[in-house]
């Protein structure tokens, strides 16, 4: 619900966003710009705040420690936020320590806060001022031209990644006049100043929608797929979680789930499309997630087993037969950019066709399986995987660039298809399956990836020569048009940046600019790319640009193909050349190109190489075609071009098969884990159950345990051996671009002789020259400050700071060294710089001279790729040796423990022990030699305890009572035949005790069992049996033993003689009760009758009177009759108890006492849950016999508490000595004259017939408490 919630109020703020922003723009714009300029003055005063800072602990460091200093300044400068900069300067201005990229030269002059700006950038700058006259000053990039390479870091570009907002920066005074500008000033002594201003640029109407849209769709898309995922976890039938599943690949065709999940390569048709299933193979994700349905459904019906009929096996044939086609025809559907193809892309399209494969043998290997009995066969399954890899390799030697694989070897897989789809085991099967899946979906990919790469070459081809470019010629007048708009020229950075900000900059086309005077002299130019245009040339076409054309785009056939030249008049006395050359590889990028714009320098797909001119006699020349030559895919292709006909070599790497072999290996691998993980979790999708995890049986085994050790024993030298490998190649990759740089900075001393010493204006003009002779960039440094480079480019946007890389200062100018290469400035770039003294001297005026190179990268992730999936296939090629190893120690080292055991089970059945198949190992031949001894004192123990269990035996079987031993389970020890005969039931040893007794036993069987749980329980009863009277004793075995001794004894007939003679000792004294009041009644009689005949004349009186005493003599009568038929009478076993509140029952009692005003006080103290098991009636007779023999023992207080289970009495009275204490609940017992002497007799019947019992406890002269437990 919450899920559903969040995607409505998704989609309900898009929806108003956008309505906002068709419907009300202008407000919305107004809004937006309100808002960044609230945010943009909040973080401006922090940029201020941080230069201040960052300027007054400069300013605080030491002056007598240079090199202490340069630590302290690059532990200052933050490594988040915007880019800041600190140095410090002497006295006299000149840097003295420095740490961070200095965008302009910091200068000593200025006020404490200020700005300044340049053509690419716009700084805000702090200074402080020390006693002793240097000065720290601290800058903040506030922003960066477009044009520079490395502007991320800057104030501006930062703000519009968080916000959106875009923020043009204009110095003092040359903002427009907009409402829109926001101008910032900070107070300073003179009052405040504007230091810039700025305007925020809000997006245009259309990418605002554009950006509301990709957030909304983005929330969108990851709620339906939390939803779904809830969905799967909360539905409980596989046809609803194959409806959500199928929602899903419905969701990928319609909705642009690709931008929304940052997975535009997975669903990009730009890289995969292929019509053969419509919208299902519209993009290698879609095909991903057909396939996973597919094969989850497979999995489900693999799962049913149905029974194999002949239409099943006929579909799974036709599957079998089709499967092999349809990858193939699928992987036509790869197309590889032109830029390159990286792993992860790879892995898509593989895994795509791996799923798409598994979609089709899965159903049909659950087709061919059949309900009968699981196969335990293996072998065919093996055999096709291995007809498979012998496949693949064929694959790999066949493969040709006209037309992939012949015609025949598509049927060398059905084969392998048929047998991996045979019943076999589960996780065979799953392996075989993987195995084979992944073995053709990896060779289909490889070849669909050669095809592209051969394609990406052949349109290359096509390009060269003299095929026109239409679309160059369209660019490059909207590139004059926007240069006539714009403000002239003047440097190469200029030109570069209208070039960088144009739609032809962005095509990628090979570019050269130059700006010429009208007269043909050059004045400035940037060779972006090696394009074939001689400055002659160029020059010749601006002289004749007619004066009244302000632009002309001029077609020029040169090598390798056509040129592209526009010329448009700038100014009156100036003109600028673009010119552009066909977008081939084998136009290589110029060394300002590689500097500016690195993205071009991956990996490339193919390489092409040009010919000199053919011999003009030649009469033919090949027919261009792709031809394969061992390893690579080679193509002669003929290029008419000026000065002849020049052969253009084509070449595309196969890799060769080690490489290959290794790839091969590692990405079957892969396939067969993940398609293990996709039947697992098929199968929980499908409904099976979860299996319970075995930690920490696994954790104990001892398999397991060795595994991991040999597969660590392994692994950590791998990983060490890989990390230096990588290392060490990066450091020779390093060092021979260092030695390159080295030797670069060499021949330019070289050749430059002294120039480079003297400095002075013309130092540029000497530094283009010496580039071009020793082509490389140059730039020189003095006292630390940039003093001229070779292309003012280099300076403009930043590839040259204005102060000399700290370390390198500190190595040549501090510490003496006389050459350094470090690390570029820009991390994108790559490069690295070469230092080199060039005029010693003190650290104020040392030169330098510096050049910039960047590394072929490509070369280096190739190698460093090779190099990590080697390793990574020797490490798993070691774990699973490890793994074989651990199982074939662990089965050797169980060998003799699984001897003993067999050995100890035998000992303890008492059977012969087995004999040893070999001589145990060394290390376990005290353990053997121990267990032999152990063997022998156990059975000399059991021995002398099976003679002990014989007289046992023995002396059970001569008495007449039957004992049974139980252990705690209740399983038998030990029973005589008494007991067997008394029970009824036979009594092995080790049988359940208690199960083996009839009904009829129940009674025992609770109080067996009540002993069991508690060794206090009563320990003897009397239990009537099958009509038979039986007597009960209980005792524990004891605390090692534990368990019961039972001992039962049929007392029937000593209970019948017992109740013969109680019987008459109760007549006798029912007739001397009854006799006592006879008497008095017969004299009563005698005399009423004396008087009656003597006619006295109280008659009436004696009458009354004797009457009285005779009524009296009568109600005692029926009193003794009561009792005595009370104590007689059977309990009412057959009537169930009663859950009662036994502070209601005994309330009403106590209560009719206290009324009474009997001259003796009872108190009642009840406690919460005062529950018990009983008959009510039966429980106020308890307390009315307890309260009356309290009363007839001169109790003045009676104290009656009532709790769980619990009534207990307590009283004042005279108490009951120790040696009567034993007789109080024998019928007619009783310590007074008077009475019947029943009373606790009828007690003690009615709380035994409840399952309760009664305790007393007495002391003469204190009193008596008589306590009734109940059954809860």
């Amino acid at each position: 619900v919450g899920a559903l919630l969040g995607l409505a109020v998704a989609l309900g703020v898009s929806q108003v966003e956008l309505a906002a922003i068709e419907t009300r723009w202008p407000q919305e714009r107004e809004r937006r710009v309100e808002a960044a300029s609230q945010r943009l003055a909040g973080d401006l005063h922090a940029a201020f705040h941080r230069a201040e800072r960052l300027a007054e602990a400069a300013v605080a460091t030491s002056p007598d420690d240079r090199a202490a200093a340069f630590g302290v300044l690059a532990r200052l400068i933050p490594s988040k936020g915007p880019e800041t900069s600190v140095a410090v300067l002497d006295p006299q201005g000149l840097p003295w320590a420095w740490a961070g990229r200095h965008r302009v030269l910091p200068v000593a002059d200025g006020d404490s806060i200020g700005s300044r700006a340049t053509g690419y950038y716009v700084v805000l700058e702090a200074r402080r001022h020390s006693a002793d006259g240097r000065t720290a000053a601290a800058t903040v990039l506030i922003s960066a031209h477009p044009a520079v390479p490395d502007r991320s870091r800057s104030l501006a570009e930062i703000f519009r990644e968080q916000t959106e907002v875009g923020l043009t920066v204009y110095p003092p005074g040359a903002a427009p006049d907009s409402v829109d500008v926001f101008d910032y000033e900070e107070p300073t002594t003179a009052g405040p100043r504007l230091l810039f201003s700025v305007q925020p640029i809000p997006p245009e109407q259309g990418t605002a929608k554009e950006l509301v849209f990709e957030r909304g769709s983005r929330a969108a898309t990851w709620l339906v797929l939390l939803i779904i995922a809830l969905g799967l976890s909360l539905a409980s039938r596989p046809v609803e979680r194959f409806a959500l599943l199928s929602l899903l690949l419905w969701l990928a065709i319609r909705a642009p789930i690709g931008p929304a999940l940052d997975l535009q390569p997975l669903f990009s048709p730009a890289t995969f499309f292929r019509p053969l299933l419509g919208p299902l193979s519209s993009s290698a994700g879609v095909l991903a997630l057909a396939g996973i349905l597919l094969t989850t459904a497979g999995v489900w019906l693999w799962r049913r087993r149905l029974p194999r009929r002949w239409y099943g096996v006929a579909v799974g044939g036709l599957l079998l037969l089709v499967s092999p086609y349809l990858i193939s025809g699928l992987g036509r559907g790869i197309t590889p950019p032109a830029f390159g193809v990286s792993v992860g892309l790879w892995l898509t399209w593989q895994l795509a066709l791996l799923v798409s494969a598994a979609a089709l043998i899965v159903p049909t290997a659950a087709l061919f399986r059949g309900a009968g009995p699981e196969s335990q066969t293996s072998w065919r399954v093996a055999a096709g995987v291995g007809i498979a890899l012998l496949a693949s390799v064929v694959g790999v030697l066949v493969w040709s660039p006209r037309g992939g694989w012949p015609g025949w070897y598509t049927f060398l897989w059905t084969p392998a298809l048929l047998l991996v789809t045979l019943p076999a085991p589960r996780w065979v099967a799953i392996g075989g399956i993987a195995l084979v899946a992944g073995s053709a979906s990896a060779l289909v990919t490889w070849g669909a990836e050669l095809a592209g790469k051969v394609q990406v070459a052949g349109r290359d081809l096509a390009r060269l020569g003299s095929e026109p470019d239409p679309l160059a010629v369209a660019l490059l007048e909207r590139f004059g048009e926007q240069v006539r708009r714009t403000s002239p020229p003047t440097t190469a950075s200029e030109m570069y940046a209208l070039w960088h900000g144009s739609a032809l900059g962005n095509q990628g086309y090979p570019a050269h600019l130059a700006l010429w005077a009208r007269g043909g002299a050059l004045l400035d130019e940037l060779t972006l790319d090696s394009l074939d245009l001689p400055p002659s040339l160029l020059s010749r076409m601006v002289r004749n640009l007619p004066p009244a054309d302000s632009q002309r785009v001029i077609q020029a056939p040169r090598v390798p193909g056509i040129h592209y030249i526009m010329t448009v008049r700038v100014t009156p006395e100036q003109v600028l050349t673009a010119a552009v050359g066909p977008r081939s590889e084998l136009v290589l990028p110029g060394r300002i190109g590689r500097l500016l714009d690195p993205s071009g320098q991956s990996s490339p797909l193919y390489r092409l190489t040009l010919s000199p001119p053919a011999d003009p006699t030649a009469a033919t020349f090949p027919e261009p075609r792709w031809e394969r030559e061992g390893w690579v895919v080679r193509n002669e292709y003929p290029l008419a071009l000026p000065g002849g006909v020049r052969m253009v070599h084509a070449a595309v790497d196969l890799r060769g098969p080690v490489p290959l072999f290794v790839r091969g290996v590692l990405v079957v691998l892969l396939d067969a884990a993940l398609l293990g993980l996709l039947w697992f979790l098929a199968e929980v999708v499908t409904g099976a159950r979860l299996p319970r995890p075995r930690w920490r049986s696994l954790a104990r085994s001892f398999r397991i345990r060795l595994a991991a050790t040999l597969a660590a024993f392994f692994i950590l030298p791998a990983v060490g051996f890989a990390a230096w490998s990588f290392s060490r190649l990066a450091e020779e990759v390093e060092r021979s671009r260092d030695i390159l740089i080295t030797q670069t900075l060499r021949d330019a001393v070289i050749s430059a002789g002294g120039s480079l010493r003297t400095g002075g204006p013309a130092i540029n003009e000497r530094l283009s020259e010496l580039s071009r002779r020793v082509d490389a960039d140059l730039a020189v440094y003095e006292g630390g400050r940039l003093a001229g480079t070779s292309t003012q480019v280099l300076e403009d946007l930043g590839v040259m700071t204005q102060l000399l890389d700290p370390v390198a200062f500190e190595a040549l100018a501090l510490e003496g060294e006389l050459e350094v290469t470090l690390d570029g400035s820009i991390p994108r770039l790559a490069e690295r710089v070469g230092y080199r003294v060039v005029q010693p001297g003190s650290p104020s005026t040392i030169g330098v001279l510096a050049t910039p190179q960047l590394a072929d990268g490509s070369l280096l992730a190739v190698r460093q790729l090779d190099l990590a999936l080697v390793l990574l296939l020797a490490t798993l090629a070691g774990v699973t040796a490890a793994l074989v190893g651990a199982g074939r120690a662990s089965r050797w080292l169980s060998r003799p423990v699984a001897e003993l055991r067999r050995s100890a089970l035998a000992l303890g059945k008492g059977q012969p022990m087995p004999t040893h198949s070999e001589n145990p190992p060394l290390e376990f031949e005290p353990v053997f030699g121990a267990f032999e001894r152990m063997a022998a004192d156990i059975r000399s123990s059991q021995s002398a305890l099976e003679a002990a269990r014989r007289r046992t035996a023995a002396v059970l079987a001569t008495v007449t009572t039957g004992v049974v031993g139980i252990d705690p389970e209740g399983r038998v020890l030990i029973a005589n035949r008494q007991a067997v005969d008394l029970l009824g039931a036979r009594l092995d040893e080790g049988e359940p005790f208690l199960e083996r007794l009839d009904p009829e036993w129940g009674a025992f069987k609770a109080v067996v069992e009540r002993f069991l749980k508690h060794n206090e329980a009563e320990p003897a009863a009397e239990l009537d049996v099958g009509g038979r009277r039986l007597s009960l004793q209980l005792a524990p075995l004891g605390p090692e033993v534990r368990g019961v001794v039972i001992a039962l004894t049929d007392v029937t007939d000593v209970s019948r003689a017992e109740r013969v003679l109680a019987w008459g000792d109760m007549a006798r004294q029912v007739a001397h009760e009854i006799k006592n009041p006879l008497t008095p009644m017969r004299l009563g009689m005698q005399h009423l009758r004396r008087v009656y005949r003597d006619r006295r004349g109280d008659f009436d009186r004696t009458l009354e009177e004797t009457a009285e005493r005779m009524l009296g003599e009568i109600d005692r009568l029926d009193t003794i009759a009561r009792a005595f038929s009370r104590f007689a009478a059977p309990a009412d076993a057959e009537q169930p108890l009663d859950r009662l509140d036994l502070s209601v029952a005994v309330g009403e009692v106590v209560q009719l006492y206290r009324l009474a005003e009997e001259g003796y006080e009872v108190r009642l103290y009840t406690e919460p849950g005062a529950l018990g098991a009983a008959r009510a009636d039966e429980v106020k007779e308890v307390v009315v016999n307890l309260l009356e023999n309290a009363r007839n023992a001169g109790a003045q207080v009676v104290e009656v508490r009532v709790g769980p289970g619990r009534i207990q009495v307590s009283d004042d009275g005279s108490g009951i000595t120790s040696e009567l204490l034993p007789r109080i609940f024998e019928p007619r017992f009783s310590t007074r004259t008077s009475g019947s002497g029943l009373g606790l007799a009828i007690v003690r019947r009615l709380v035994e017939g409840w399952g309760g019992k009664v305790d007393v406890e007495s002391e003469v002269g204190q009193g008596t408490t008589i306590t009734v437990y109940l059954p809860m």
